[in-house]
This record gives C-alpha cells, structure tokens and sequence, in this order.
C-alpha cells in the first residue's frame, strides 16, 4: 500500500514537472528566427535546434542534417543520422549539427508523459489482477477448511488433514 502510494506520488509529480517545464525555442518566421517560450509552439511550427539541444516536440526534419541521441527512447549508444524527411521525437538530442524541424505534436515532452502513462496502466492492470486473485482465493477458502475438516473425519489422521489444507486439494489421501 505504501509502495502504492509512493509511485503515485512519484509519477504525478514527475508529470507536473515536466508539464511545467518551459523553455524558449527558436522558431522560423519567414526569413527571421526568433524566440519564443515552448508552451506557445503550435503544430506546423517550424522550429529551428542546433547543436547540445534536446528536441522538445515530434516533429518532421524539414531542412539539415545531424545526429541525434535516442538513447532516453531506444537505449541504442550510438546517435541516429537525421537528415530532411526524417521523423524525430521529443526527449532526444542534437548531439551534432542543426535541424529545422517541423512540430507535429506540440505536446512538451511527450515520450516521456507517455511512458509515465504506461506506467500508470500498468500499475493499475497489476492491482485489479491481484484483486481477481485475492477473490478466487476467498472462494476458494472455505473449501479448503472443508476438505481439511472431511480428510480429517475419513482418514483419522491430523497430518492428513494440515497437508490437505496447507496444500490445498493436492495431498489428499
């Protein structure tokens, strides 16, 4: 129950800290480039990340070329060639190079949000398996104590009867 508590505690703060998370970006407007804050970016923006920077957004490489560490995602050590076409993904980065790429998901640090979620699914999927189990075995209890009490009666013999209810249907007799 505590453990319960601990990792809804941990990810939902995780999750607000990474909605609050505000950055400026660098976004393309017609032959200027100018800065704006990450919460304002809209799908179709053009953004533009150079080298050392983490892209924040999924998007499409509409313009350059770099190298960009999907480690966070894939666990592969070695950084992924991007050129124009390629999809990128958010919580990545640029390790070389300078992208343009264009937002199509201006959800800030949705890989990550989405692997909280997972976790969140998968949390709850464990507790109502668990809850289906404890009730087969509340059924499934009394007539463990009924079989016990019936060896007992048949066979005469107390230790008959504790490895009936110990192993449950499967030392009978």
């Amino acid at each position: 129950v505590i453990t319960d508590q601990v990792f809804k505690k941990t990810a939902t703060d995780l999750e607000q800290s990474l909605l609050a998370k505000e950055s400026d970006v660098f976004l393309v407007r017609g032959d200027m480039v100018i800065s704006i804050k990450s919460s304002d970016v809209q799908v179709g923006d053009v953004l533009v990340v150079s080298q050392g920077n983490e892209i924040l957004f999924d998007g499409q490489v509409v313009s350059g070329l770099g190298m960009v560490n999907e480690s966070s995602l894939n666990w592969r050590e070695l950084p992924v060639e991007k050129k124009e076409g390629d999809s990128v993904v958010a919580n990545t980065v640029l390790e070389t190079g300078e992208l343009e790429i264009r937002v199509t998901d201006n959800q800030i640090n949705s890989r990550i949000l989405q692997l909280i979620n997972l976790m969140k699914k998968s949390e709850e999927s464990k507790k109502t398996k668990q809850r289906h189990f404890i009730r087969m075995a509340d059924k499934v209890v009394k007539y463990n104590f009924l079989g016990a009490g019936l060896t007992y009666l048949l066979t005469g013999s107390f230790s008959k009867a504790i490895s009936f209810f110990i192993g449950g249907f499967f030392h009978v007799l």
